[in-house]
């Protein structure tokens, strides 16, 4: 809604003249990108608790590194596998049962 928003106030001539395929395929990228995994996260949530949604959503940025790597060819920095090591602990230190003192 902002960008439509902001298309209307500010509209560029290059705006008004963009295809009607464009249209589309934005609404697509924003369902798709937006709408859906909101749900999808929230059916996860339901069925499997919110505890074991976020040690599998946890899961997303790792397996993202590596398929841009693999799949577009980016390349591994350090930051990136320090960052999926953080990402690990994280996943690691929630999904570890804790014990009661006393």
């Amino acid at each position: 809604m902002a960008v439509t928003i902001h298309w209307l106030a500010a509209p560029s001539p290059a705006g008004w003249y963009a295809s009607g395929k464009v249209f589309w395929m934005s609404a697509a990228m924003a369902v798709a990108g937006t709408v859906l995994p909101s749900l999808l996260t929230a059916a996860a949530v339901k069925r499997a608790g919110a505890g074991q949604t976020a040690i599998v959503s946890g899961a997303g940025p790792v397996c993202t590194m590596f398929l841009s790597a693999g799949l577009l060819d980016e390349v591994i920095t350090w930051q990136g596998i320090a960052g999926t090591v953080l990402v690990i602990a994280g996943i690691a230190m929630i999904s570890i049962p804790r014990r009661s003192v006393g």
